[in-house]
């Protein structure tokens, strides 16, 4: 609990460089850590204003599984603000249900030539793997160095390219092999990723999304994405370019927007609202986040972080 709820709050959860900690306001003269947490999964650091301060001590009682399971949620931006005026919002119905990894965080998804590949976060445990879309088994995976967040993922001309969140590193393998080949680095923040029949496009959590020569690795333009009534959309999480549109999460909404990559106009909305997660227990970090495209079978693939469940769907208004 953080901001002006921490007032009212008995218990503030505190995050240290390794650890997160439950600390007791009763008695505020002398705050009590109830329980602690580590190694921490996520390198986060808020700004706090507390009237106190802590020592943490190491203690043995590992409550992480708890947290989940009460919905701890790891997020640290706010809901946007996401106007539908004048957008047309599709629904949808599940084709398929499959089998996916309810540990990954997800952060990339791609389907391409019969083979799903799936990008994932987290600080000390990000990965890119190749998945058997059937069964959801991780048939091979490569691990990025521990101090870097992975984002999105993108194969293209026979590369696998996969961001990473603020170290603004990106790599790029050998999609057959998954061996590294180089590393390349960009300007902004590393979000989403996927491509056009030209282009590699990725989008860096704002409204603005750019466009990156395959080859030089370099920006050579960008478009700054609206609603249908013109407010910027930040946000624009994972990226799928789908006949000629860029399909994008909303980070910690429902909804993907479907954007003309010329103008950075948003035509229409999908709402993913009720779709299973498969979680035992709400967590805001389980957010939809990852879509893949199957051109050939004209299949439809969406998923989310920590979701039990990939669904092929389809839609409808």
């Amino acid at each position: 609990v953080w901001g002006q709820e921490a007032a009212q709050a008995r218990e503030v959860l505190v995050w240290g460089q390794d650890r997160c900690c439950l600390v007791s306001k009763k008695d505020q003269s002398k705050p009590k850590i109830t329980s602690s947490v580590w190694p921490l999964l996520y390198s986060l650091t808020f700004p706090l204003s507390s009237r106190f301060s802590v020592t943490l001590e190491p203690m043995k009682r590992l409550i992480l599984p708890v947290l989940f399971l009460l919905g701890v949620s790891l997020a640290t931006s706010q809901r946007p603000e996401v106007s539908l005026e004048g957008a047309t919002v599709y629904n949808y119905e599940i084709v398929k249900i499959y089998p996916h990894d309810p540990s990954a965080y997800t952060e990339g998804l791609e389907y391409e030539k019969g083979e799903l590949f799936e990008g994932t976060g987290g600080t000390g445990s990000s990965d890119v793997r190749r998945v058997k879309l059937e069964t959801g088994e991780v048939l091979q995976k490569v691990l990025i160095p521990a101090d870097q967040f992975g984002e999105g993922v993108t194969e293209f001309g026979g590369k696998l390219y996969q961001l990473t969140w603020r170290t603004r590193i990106g790599y790029v393998y050998e999609a057959k092999t998954m061996k590294l080949e180089r590393t390349f680095k960009y300007n902004t923040e590393g979000w989403g990723m996927t491509h056009d029949d030209k282009q590699l496009i990725y989008g860096d959590g704002t409204p603005n999304i750019f466009f990156m020569d395959p080859k030089s690795l370099k920006v050579t333009k960008s478009i700054f994405v609206t609603a249908p009534d013109g407010s910027p959309v930040n946000n624009l999480n994972e990226l799928e370019y789908i006949n000629g549109e860029i399909w994008a999460n909303v980070w910690l909404t429902d909804l993907i927007a479907r954007i003309n990559p010329k103008t950075g106009k948003i035509s229409s909305f999908v709402n993913l609202a009720k779709l299973p997660t498969g979680l035992l227990r709400p967590n805001g970090d389980a957010v939809a986040n990852g879509i893949a495209y199957d051109a050939t079978g004209r299949r439809l693939f969406v998923t989310g972080k920590l979701w039990s469940f990939l669904y092929e769907i389809k839609l409808k208004k």
